[in-house]
């Protein structure tokens, strides 16, 4: 098992007990480690809320691709103590669970000073944790097929920005992705842009509170990131607190929002395009 798989399963058990101080404890004694040296936007910024199925699955990816030298650091050892610790409070005071009920039962016992008064008590089960999402497998880019230069994401409600970066990339030379002709949410859909991001070069995604609010947006993201897909983000509209999500909050973004930034920045990312496609091609030969 990948040493980061214990740690994410003991984020993911303690979801459901946060309430609990001692579980609440060790959750966020876990995440302030992970925090400073993990990941660059704190997990608990707005206060402690269970992590979401994609900062999971994003997390176990920066996990696993940590350096092997700060594997083997103390620090690695710190992180790891902590998931421990947090995986002994959340199994501390578990009862077992019959079926869809938990069954205490204690009997009554009397004997000449002794009495031993029992209760029994039927409560419902905890609700079952939703399965953590597994990993993409990795597919590095240089051994998968590569049907277009660019997959472009964006928000449904910056058609008409994407529709004008489209045509400048365009005529730039690229071919473009986008699923402007596909109905979102349905199985093909989903199918279709897993496949379309594998294939691509690189992608493109414009920045806006519209696109950060879409979770077609995020899991557009997603799979670039666990396919290890370059993102070039364009900040078209909004700032950055209200546009760029967490994902790229690392990443260097571009910014068209004005006309004279939009020419320029077009620019430059035609360039950048260039460079990464260049990079692909020498991976290839």
């Amino acid at each position: 098992m990948p040493a980061a798989d214990p740690i994410i399963e003991a984020l993911t058990q303690a979801t459901a007990r946060l309430s609990e101080p001692e579980v609440r404890a060790a959750y966020e004694q876990l995440l302030r480690m992970i925090e400073a040296h993990v990941v660059e936007q704190p997990f608990l910024e707005d206060g402690i809320q269970p992590l979401t199925d994609t900062q999971l699955v994003l997390l176990r990816h920066g996990l696993r691709r940590l350096p092997h030298e700060a594997r083997a650091s103390d620090l690695w050892v710190e992180i790891r103590q902590a998931a421990e610790s947090l995986s002994e409070a959340v199994s501390r005071n578990t009862t077992i669970t019959v079926g869809q009920q938990v069954v205490q039962t204690i009997g009554t016992v009397q004997g000449g000073s002794v009495v031993m008064t029992g209760i029994t008590n039927n409560y419902p089960a905890m609700p079952e944790l939703p399965p953590l999402p597994e990993m993409l497998p990795e597919a590095p880019a240089q051994y998968v097929r590569r049907t277009h230069d660019i997959f472009l994401s964006y928000s449904r409600k910056d058609a008409r920005t994407m529709r004008r970066l489209h045509a400048d990339l365009a005529d730039a030379g690229f071919t473009i992705w986008t699923d402007e002709n596909l109905t979102p949410g349905t199985p093909s859909w989903m199918t279709t842009i897993e496949s379309a991001i594998q294939a691509a070069g690189c992608m493109v995604v414009i920045l806006t509170p519209d696109a950060k609010k879409s979770p077609w947006v995020e899991r557009e993201l997603t799979r670039a990131s666990a396919y290890e897909i370059s993102i070039f983000p364009l900040l078209a509209r909004g700032d950055e607190r209200s546009a760029v999500p967490l994902l790229l909050s690392s990443h260097q973004w571009s910014d068209i929002r004005k006309e004279r930034d939009y020419r320029m920045n077009v620019r430059k990312l035609i360039r950048a395009v260039r460079g990464r496609l260049a990079q692909l091609n020498d991976m290839r030969d």
